[in-house]
């Protein structure tokens, strides 16, 4: 959390799909792959409520749903994205 606002910062989200969900493989996902993810998903969205450095609650279920379809369907263990997430 920074300041008033619920987020996930880029160390608590990589402990997160690493530890908990257990996503990053080494061979369909990787840690560089998941780092890209987080820039890509924080870069473009900035306002009085979204910190700089960190996913809020949309970023969050954006880049889960990005690593999913990354994970699952890119690497044909799920026959659809819709499956993958």
């Amino acid at each position: 959390m920074q300041g008033a606002i619920f987020s996930v910062a880029l160390n608590q989200y990589t402990d997160f799909i690493k530890e908990t969900l257990g996503l990053i493989d080494g061979e369909n996902l990787n840690q560089s792959d998941a780092d890209r993810y987080f820039i890509t998903v924080n870069a473009n969205k900035r306002g009085p409520l979204i910190p700089a450095n960190a996913l809020v609650r949309c970023q969050f279920l954006e880049i889960l749903i990005r690593l999913a379809i990354k994970r699952f369907f890119e690497s044909g263990e799920a026959p659809s994205e819709a499956l993958a997430c």
